[in-house]
């Protein structure tokens, strides 16, 4: 995953554990779910605008018999 290890991840949750305290963690990674989930769903509508065009474009370059 990212090239993270085990230990740098368990180092990685302690590190933001003692910044952000154990109140805030949940708010946050909630917060940074929702933002992956939308750069997701803009990603994949992207992939099914480019795939269409390209499609439509195929159509109509083949002659018509």
């Amino acid at each position: 995953m990212f090239g993270i290890g085990t230990g740098e991840l368990i180092f990685l949750m302690l590190l933001s554990l003692l910044l952000f305290g154990p109140h805030k963690l949940p708010e946050i990674m909630r917060s940074i779910g929702k933002m992956i989930a939308s750069i997701r769903k803009a990603a994949n509508e992207f992939e099914r605008n480019l795939n269409a065009e390209s499609w439509e474009s195929t159509d109509k370059e083949k002659p018509e018999e």
